[in-house]
């Protein structure tokens, strides 16, 4: 091993298996030879055995940028792994839960993605050899094989309506049941197509880019995966929005299967027909599922908001937007309801004196218009190094409980100073035992 020369890039290699993650720190010398400054490996503890296999080709990264610290910080470093995960992690600007806290530990670095197979050298191959990465196969491509999300879908066309049946599979196995109603009437196909839609839509929401598709109309299935023609005039329309929905996702596999393995989407769809709920019902079977998981639940006054209305008095502002602006263009509520819950989040409540958005993340969003007026904040956050800049994204974080008591003890005060004003007009009354009330 040599140390490292001043000012020139350096390298570095992870690795990981399902038991040991590995790396190795290079550099090239004037030769253009790669010459090993470090290695470093260990064992995964017991809560890092169970992170997933995306987790754990990230991992090795985190660890060993900050056990190299001092070595990778003044220089340039390239990453070098044989599958594309790290680049995501690398080059996408939001990344939540785990990797995110790592990617914002990481952001001190100057790391650069390079795919090992564009690498060459005997000390990649060594490397390799002796850290094995999880299922690495000559014959697989480059990048990491994602469990897809599953989808499938179902409509139901009667003299009663039109239904939707929608069951999204996660990576992980858990299933996700929709049921709609549609108020127009459509042909069969159409309905398949409304169904879809909608799977996509909600799948998109979730931020889902791999899904593997399952339905029962052969006509949906082979028009989507362009083994058809689409020529139907009233279907055109249903096909140039699948397509460019399904456009979005980065891996899409459509199956056709028989309607006896998709019968749970089509009970979805028969329901939807015929099944209302009365309130008692769904009652009732709240509090079936809060007992069956020990939640316990509670119906007096002060907490049951159902009862004493503030669930109306709550929602009152947000239900006036929705009926002001998606009334306007009802044909298009999809898209206007996402602009009335960005507003609503981002306008200071009377109350709190605060955003929603700020409670959440810390920090007031940056609006469209601050953008295209360049306003100081916008003009300013240029100005400020990217140390500094991080510096105060974190001591954000750490005043966002106060910010968030502040507004609680401002609720507070709103809330006796209604009573207050209310109980100034109550009359008192005494009674003795025995008088007529």
């Amino acid at each position: 091993m040599t140390p490292p020369r001043h000012g020139a890039p350096l390298k570095l290699y992870v690795s990981a298996s399902e038991v040991i993650i590995g790396g190795m720190l290079a550099q090239e010398d004037e030769n253009g030879n790669e010459r090993v400054i470090y290695y470093l490996s260990r064992v995964l503890n017991d809560v890092e055995s169970r992170y997933s296999p995306i987790e754990k080709l990230c991992l090795p990264l985190y660890f060993f940028c900050l056990k190299l610290k001092y070595y990778l910080i003044p220089r340039n470093v390239y990453v070098i792994s044989k599958f594309d995960v790290l680049k995501y992690m690398l080059s996408s600007p939001i990344l939540h839960g785990r990797l995110g806290k790592w990617m914002l530990a990481l952001t001190e670095f100057s790391l650069h993605f390079v795919p090992a197979r564009a690498v060459k050298g005997q000390v990649l191959a060594d490397f390799l050899v002796d850290h094995p990465c999880i299922d690495i196969d000559e014959n697989l491509p480059s990048f990491v094989g994602l469990v897809p999300w599953k989808l499938y879908f179902d409509g139901s066309c009667h003299k009663s309506g039109v239904g939707i049946g929608i069951l999204i599979i996660s990576p992980s196995g858990e299933p996700n049941k929709f049921l709609f109603e549609l108020n127009y009437s459509c042909s069969n196909n159409e309905a398949e197509y409304e169904a879809l839609i909608m799977g996509l839509e909600l799948l998109l929401e979730r931020g889902v880019k791999n899904v593997e598709i399952f339905g029962d109309s052969q006509l949906v299935v082979h028009q989507v995966s362009l083994e058809y023609r689409c020529v139907s005039k009233n279907l055109r329309k249903y096909f140039n929005v699948a397509t460019e929905l399904l456009s979005k996702f980065d891996s899409v596999i459509v199956r056709h299967v028989p309607r006896e393995l998709n019968q749970e989407a089509n009970e979805l769809a028969q329901i939807a027909l015929r099944y209302k709920i009365k309130p008692s019902t769904l009652e009732k079977l709240v509090m079936e599922y809060g007992k069956s998981r020990n939640i316990k639940m509670l119906s007096s006054t002060p907490y049951y908001a159902q009862a004493n209305r503030q669930v109306e008095a709550a929602n009152k502002i947000l239900i006036a937007l929705i009926k002001k602006h998606i009334g306007r263009q009802p044909r298009n509520w999809h898209q206007t309801l996402n602009q009335v819950l960005w507003a609503y989040r981002n306008s200071p409540r009377g109350s709190t004196r605060t955003t929603l958005y700020k409670l959440v993340y810390g920090r007031d969003a940056v609006l469209p218009i601050d953008i295209n007026l360049q306003s100081i904040r916008v003009a300013r956050q240029d100005e400020i190094p990217v140390v500094d800049y991080w510096n105060s994204l974190h001591d954000e974080l750490n005043e966002l409980d106060d910010e968030r008591l502040r507004a609680l003890e401002r609720v507070i005060r709103q809330k006796e100073i209604m009573s207050k004003s209310y109980n100034c007009r109550v009359k008192a009354k005494t009674f003795a035992v025995g008088d007529l009330v």
